[in-house]
């Protein structure tokens, strides 16, 4: 028996998660993207900045950016002091969904708990390369663009968005098979 066995069924538990996963769709949709003037729908030029990889890129996106939006460069700094509220919300949220989830998949011998505790743990990592790649793209910001920073913000998102994918893929299929056993229970 796992040392949390009862809090997966507590009500607090739900109840933090959905706070945190509120707060985190609330602060995401101020940081998602900056707001920038004549945007295309799906575009995302947050994500096309991080991905950059090298200063010709990230002078080259930044430039057409500014030349549809003279306040680009603004926006995408109040784009990145969000992303700063954001980095503590959806690494929280991820993992207690990743607590949530182990909970119910390994009192059930599913999954062993080892690798939705591993999960929760390298949400702390995503975090810390947010933050890492973050700070990286104000430096841009800051110019002069230079090597080594959109390497570095490049190759912190990456793993980053891989460990949250991770992270909400496990916690959905926790969801999913506590649903199709709900069902069969239920039938049975």
């Amino acid at each position: 028996m796992l040392p949390w066995a009862e809090a997966a069924d507590s009500r607090l538990l739900w109840i933090l998660f959905l706070t945190l996963l509120f707060l985190a769709i609330w602060v995401g949709s101020f940081k998602a993207d900056p707001q920038l003037e004549k945007r295309k729908q799906g575009e995302r030029p947050m994500v096309a900045f991080e991905m950059a990889g090298s200063p010709e890129e990230s002078k080259k996106l930044l430039d057409s950016w500014k030349e549809k939006d003279e306040n680009a460069y603004e926006k995408f700094r109040i784009a990145l002091m969000w992303d700063f509220v954001f980095i503590f919300l959806y690494p929280a949220s991820t993992a207690v969904a990743c607590f949530i989830a182990t909970r119910f998949l390994s009192a059930r011998g599913i999954v062993d708990y080892r690798y939705g505790l591993a999960l929760m743990v390298l949400q702390l990592l995503a975090a810390i390369l947010d933050v890492t790649e973050n700070l990286s793209l104000l430096r841009i910001l800051r110019g002069p663009i230079e090597n080594p920073w959109p390497q570095i913000a490049k190759w912190c998102a990456i793993p980053k968005f891989i460990i949250v994918g991770a992270g909400m893929l496990y916690a959905l299929l926790g969801g999913l098979i506590w649903i199709v056993t709900r069902f069969k229970v239920g039938r049975v």
